[in-house]
This record gives structure tokens, sequence and C-alpha cells, in this order.
């Protein structure tokens, strides 16, 4: 063991030094003492023990709250991006609804959903075509192989 660690054992030669020799291990009733015991050595095991802990608790309750305040700052500041591009789109959408009735040019979105519309009934009809012709090619298949077998 150390010497500091055997600071107040019995019958332990310190080389002059007792525990009230020290000044780093002078207890909060000593003379000219401030009672500020910061920065001494704890000497009981569970006090040092709460002390950590209380430190620690200390540590996490500030990092949890410039956590959470950081965030707040960033979703403030997304939110506020967010109805500027909101607001900068409505105005593009409204320049080019008007662009659009002056010109008389196409209006994209009528005419997207009008494609997909004849694209669609394009679609049905093919495959009403297609549900009528296959009778038919299984009957002239039928006659070929016929005709081949003659």
């Amino acid at each position: 063991m150390e010497c500091h660690e055997r600071v107040g054992e019995p019958g332990v030669d310190l080389g002059g030094q007792g525990p009230g020799d020290d000044p780093e291990h002078r207890h909060a009733d000593g003379p000219g003492d401030d009672g500020d015991d910061e920065g001494r050595p704890e000497r009981d095991p569970d006090r040092a023990a709460a002390i950590a802990n209380g430190s620690v608790n200390e540590l996490n309750s500030l990092v949890a709250e410039l956590s959470t305040s950081a965030a707040h700052r960033e979703r403030v500041f997304l939110e506020g991006r967010l109805a500027v591009a909101k607001r900068d789109l409505d105005e593009a959408s409204n320049q080019l609804a008007q662009f659009s009735s002056k010109n008389n040019t196409l209006d994209m979105q009528t005419e997207g959903k009008a494609m997909l519309d004849a694209a669609g009934t394009l679609a049905g009809q093919l495959i009403a075509a297609e549900a009528e012709l296959a009778p038919v090619r299984r009957q002239n298949a039928r006659e070929n192989l016929d005709e081949r077998r003659l």
C-alpha cells in the first residue's frame, strides 16, 4: 500500500506526517478552512461513490438537455426551410398556370392524366381483342392439322 492510503492507520509511521499535517488531507473543521473540500480525495468509499454517481447523473442530464435543445433548434430550422420551399413551389406553380393560360400551352397535369386514361383504355381494348381472337386461332390450328393429315 502507498502512504496516502494508510493515513490515520494506527501503528503506521508516515515519516512525521500525521493526518492533520498534510494540507491535502485537512478536515473541514480545521483552523482557516472554508469548508470547501473540492479537489481533495474522499476517504469514505460510499460517499465517494455517491459523489461520482451524482456527477455522472448531472452530466447525463446536461447532455440530454443539450441534445434536446440542439434537436429543437434543428427542427425549427428545418421547418422554416420547408415553409420557404413550399412558398417558392406555390409561387412557381401559380406563375406556370398564368403563363399556360396566357399562351395557350398544355396543362401538364391534365395532359398526363388524359394520357394515362387513354393508355388504360387501349390496354383494355387489346385484352378484349386477344380474348376474341383466341378461339379463332384454336379453330384455325385444328383445321391446319386436318389439312396436313390429308
